[in-house]
């Protein structure tokens, strides 16, 4: 037999700035390991042309000298621009092939690739990046949102434990193009998503004319950059170094006459172009309005981002545990210390490499994505099978249980007290007790009793029932480690739930709040069904009419003769023969006797009542399946 190979699975963070790959496997447990491209485990997200080599990506493009086209930090939204699918389709390929090539990964049907996207794209972006990235011919790709990534590495990695992740964790994402912001509270986002177009290449484009301005051939130099556009490219990439040096050294480069040393570019043997840059120079380009920024500096926007953050969650009455910082440019020393103090009673943390943490994200993500495939057929095979077995069989015990209780509650709150109204004389004859019967009879139906009795009778008809289905979900938790109980539904039983009656619905609100409406539903449509058109559907020829006949029965046989029957409904019967003829005693005995009739006459009719509970069954497990799959997406980070 031959033994399948392992799915790959390549988390693909494809950066403006860098682009690092990590890879894992689908039955694997351990981390994450990083790919190399041309022997290095991150490259600048660049791509050139070259007239016999091809296409030349990362450093490589950078180091060519005869390149007939260069581009660099070509990642934004996508767009139908020719050149940026290109670029992206050219970069993409020429990864994929160097890492089969070089037998890192396997090429075929069992390699998977996961790509982030910033998390401030809209999903109309995200199926469009897909759609550009397969058309790359990537195998079995997929768009991941990069703070995902982020969140389940933290996660997976123990950088956040559980009652973190309850009380809250606002992850912010620096990247070179992009600053984005997400809320995760529990095991699942918040609706706190959002972005700007904040990127560290801002500050590499400041650099960059601030050393032009400077520089003593600054005219040609510009005249060279309009020409050859790939001279500007290079020259703005060592100022990204020189950024990156400033921020890992920044102690070191406080004084005014400091200088960072990070390689220089050298330019048609003409000059030599070399990042102007210390501390000084730095604090200047970080305040200094920007016109891509609408006239804000890079600190004031930063600031504004995360304070807006702070405003949203102030107004959800969150304070997270932890902000945690992502992506390369949270490195940049002042970032934590703006968060740390714009949430005082936060935890900031930085990821140890904030530069491979999204790759390793992705990958981990696939992993995920891959088992609950698994998972999410197992919970599919039971919403669609046994959970409509498990509901239908359960009826005719509700059907049951709701008859036992009506005709308790009708024998005692409406039959018993209207004869003991009549029996110590507040009600004049016979003929006058059968409307007052009735009109109980409508009242406690249709009023709080009758609903609470309703209510208790559905809680002690759903227990077992939903005891059998935490029974299967907790098997498919153990089958897919995922801690028992995390699939449990919880039922509420409100008597009191909005429902139309009309309709019959019992669906609505939040079905991850717990099943909801469930009793008052079964209220509605008994009430509703019961009541009739007439008001008098069920009670009309029951328990009125018998108790009416125990009665004069009773009389018959205390006058010792066999008076009519519109006779004793019309007379003014002496209290005297009301109390000797309605005993408690007699009472006790007359509501035994109509019980068992009672009980038929309410079963038959609820028998009847097929379209009401054939509704209930469809509304039933349409919340129940709500309720699983919410959880069923909650247990997705649960899944290692």
């Amino acid at each position: 037999m031959i033994t399948p190979e392992p799915i790959e699975i390549v988390g693909f963070d494809l950066g403006h700035g860098e682009t690092a790959l990590a890879r894992t496997y689908a039955d694997g447990d351990a981390d994450p390991e990083m790919l190399e491209l041309f022997g290095k485990k991150s490259q600048i997200t660049a791509v050139g042309r070259h007239p016999t080599k091809g296409i030349v990506i990362g450093d490589r493009a950078l180091i060519q000298s005869d390149m007939s086209s260069f581009d660099i930090c070509f990642k934004r939204r996508p767009s139908q621009s020719p050149e940026y699918q290109r670029h992206i389709r050219d970069f993409v390929v020429t990864c994929h092939v160097h890492l089969v090539d070089t037998h890192q990964l396997r090429d075929g049907d069992g390699l998977r690739y996961y790509v982030g996207c910033p998390s401030g794209w809209n999903n109309d972006l995200l199926e469009q990046y897909a759609t550009l990235l397969a058309g790359a011919r990537l195998p079995h790709v997929a768009v991941v949102r990069e703070s995902r990534a982020a969140l389940l590495h933290a996660k997976e990695g123990g950088k956040l434990t559980l009652g973190e992740l309850q009380r809250g964790v606002l992850i912010i994402d620096l990247g070179s193009s992009t600053t984005d912001f997400t809320l995760v509270q529990g095991v699942s986002e918040v609706p706190l998503d959002f972005g700007d177009d904040l990127g560290a290449a801002l500050i590499d484009h400041a650099i960059l004319q601030r050393t032009l301005l400077a520089h003593e051939h600054r005219e040609q130099l510009a005249t060279i950059f309009t020409e050859h556009p790939m001279h500007r490219a290079r020259c703005e990439m060592q100022s990204r170094k020189a950024k990156e040096v400033y921020f890992a050294n920044e102690d070191l480069y406080g004084e005014p006459d400091s200088q960072v040393q990070a390689g220089f570019e050298r330019i048609q043997k003409l000059c030599v172009f070399e990042p102007m840059l210390n501390g000084v120079v730095m604090k200047e380009i970080l305040n200094t309005p920007l016109d891509a920024l609408g006239g804000n500096s890079w600190m004031q926007r930063f600031g504004d981002l995360v304070r807006a953050a702070r405003d949203q969650l102030a107004e959800r009455g969150v304070i997270p545990a932890v902000i945690l910082l992502t992506g390369g440019a949270s490195r940049m020393g002042f970032v934590q210390p703006v968060c740390t103090a714009v949430f005082p009673d936060s935890d900031v943390r930085r990821d140890s490499e904030p530069e491979y943490c999204i790759a390793r994200g992705l990958a981990r993500w696939g992993r995920v994505d891959l088992r609950t495939v698994a998972f999410q057929e197992q919970i599919d095979a039971l919403l669609d099978s046994e959970v409509d077995e498990l509901v239908t069989a359960a009826i005719p015990r509700l059907k049951s249980a709701l008859a036992h209780t009506l005709v308790d509650a009708l024998l005692n709150h409406v039959i018993r007290t209207a004869l003991v109204v009549w029996r110590d004389g507040k009600i004049a004859t016979l003929a006058e007790l059968e409307p007052d019967m009735r009109q109980r009879a409508e009242r406690w139906i249709a009023g709080e009793s009758a609903r609470e009795a309703i209510a208790e009778c559905c809680r002690a008809w759903f227990t077992p029932l939903q005891q059998q289905l935490n029974t299967r979900t907790d098997a498919i938790c153990q089958q897919n480690r995922i801690p028992a109980g995390a699939l449990a539904l919880t039922a509420r039983f409100d008597a009191h739930g909005a429902v139309d009656v009309s309709k019959m619905r019992l669906s609505g609100g939040d079905p991850t709040k717990g099943i909801t409406n469930i009793a008052a539903g079964i209220a509605a449509l008994v009430v509703a069904s019961l009541l009739g058109g007439s008001g008098w559907a069920l009670l009309a020829a029951g328990p009125v009419g018998w108790c009416i006949g125990l009665v004069i029965g009773g009389i018959a046989a205390y006058l010792g003769k066999s008076p009519t029957e519109k006779y004793l409904l019309d007379v003014d019967i002496p209290i005297v023969a009301r109390k000797l003829i309605a005993r408690e005693s007699s009472i006790d005995a007359n509501t035994q006797r109509v019980h068992r009739a009672l009980k038929t006459e309410i079963v038959a009719q609820i028998e009847r009542l097929t379209d009401p509970f054939d509704r209930l069954v469809v509304d039933l497990k349409d919340q129940i399946r709500s309720r699983l799959q919410a959880k069923a997406d909650e247990a997705r980070l649960l899944i290692r």
